[in-house]
């Protein structure tokens, strides 16, 4: 068990409570949210993820998001308090999304660190272009939003 996740069983179901940040190895990250998920998924017909989770990394969040989406098992999501940055498209992957009106949903461009000369900066720059354009193909998939209302009136300007 890793402290971004815990896992509850019940006769029918299973739940995974994703409570931390995303990505992390020494927290967890995708590679044992996986295993712990696919072992879930041959065993349960139904899967519920709550999410309390201030984001992370957009890679290991985009390989969570996947794994859920891709599911052949029922997977619903409930937004217990926060699904900010990463953890808001983690939300977007179950079938169905069960939010209180106390939850908070958070989404903002993409943002990071990097060292280096101007080529790597530019290079960094070109990556977080693709993976914002990547998230932002995940929320108009599943808002019916158009991408452009999206980066004008959901992100975050810097």
């Amino acid at each position: 068990m890793s402290s971004l996740y815990n896992i509850v069983t019940k006769e029918n179901e299973a739940e995974i409570l994703l409570y931390g940040y995303i990505g992390n190895a020494q927290s967890g990250d995708s590679k044992s949210f996986l295993t712990d998920f696919k072992n879930l998924e041959s065993q349960f017909s139904q899967i519920n993820v709550r999410i309390n989770s201030g984001g992370g990394d957009v890679f290991e969040g985009i390989t969570i998001y996947n794994a859920i989406k891709n599911s052949s098992a029922t997977v619903h999501i409930y937004v217990d308090g926060l699904a900010a940055s990463i953890a808001s498209i983690i939300a977007l992957a179950g079938s169905k999304i069960f939010m209180s009106r106390f939850a908070q949903l958070m989404v903002h461009k993409v943002s990071g660190n990097v060292n280096g000369d101007a080529d790597k900066l530019r290079e960094v720059a070109t990556v977080m272009d693709e993976m914002e354009n990547s998230i932002l193909e995940i929320y108009t998939e599943r808002t019916g939003h158009t991408t452009e209302h999206i980066r004008n009136t959901w992100l975050q300007r810097g």
